[in-house]
């Protein structure tokens, strides 16, 4: 499994970013290594709680989001660069066997279901409505058991039919 790690100053898998390293950088920076430690024990705690999710609700996630279709095993993860919060917990995107994307949020997704869930959610009824030819606003499958954390459909930016391209496309937007 490949891991990815980025962030503000360093991009790489943490392979590259450790030989880069230089036992002269904890002389040049007190304090570093306490700094290197807690973020070391984050990640760990933070991949090992995703994949603990993930295989308790592989079967609800499968179901709501891959419409029941046997998705593989992780093969990597991608820890994006989002903050760190609640004991250096962050957003990641999961990639498996199947070639399928999943995206796991670390917070309660519930509400961001009801907004632009792909059903009965508030983007749901707007696109639903009447309206002409206006660009839909995307929407998203989700799979949030409860207030801790939640899976998301992998939609990758900046598809060319999902993209507002000119003025009338965002005049009929708004």
């Amino acid at each position: 499994m490949t891991l990815v790690a980025r962030g503000a100053y360093e991009t790489g898998t943490l392979q590259e970013c450790c030989e880069k390293f230089t036992l002269e950088s904890l002389d040049r920076f007190p304090g570093l290594t306490g700094m290197i430690d807690t973020r070391c024990t984050f990640f760990t705690q933070n991949i090992t709680k995703m994949l603990d999710r993930f295989t308790a609700h592989k079967e609800g996630i499968g179901q709501a989001i891959f419409g029941g279709k046997d998705i593989g095993k992780p093969t990597g993860i991608h820890v994006t660069d989002s903050d760190p919060h609640h004991g250096g917990q962050q957003v990641c995107i999961v990639t498996f066997s199947s070639g399928e994307k999943l995206v796991y949020k670390p917070r309660d997704c519930r509400i961001d279901s009801l907004i632009t869930g792909d059903k009965d959610s508030f983007a749901a009824v707007l696109n639903a409505a009447e309206g002409g030819d206006r660009p839909l606003i995307p929407t998203y499958k989700y799979y949030a058991p409860n207030e801790n954390f939640g899976f998301v459909q992998y939609l990758p930016h900046g598809e060319k039919d999902r993209t507002i391209k000119s003025d009338e496309d965002i005049k009929s937007y708004y």
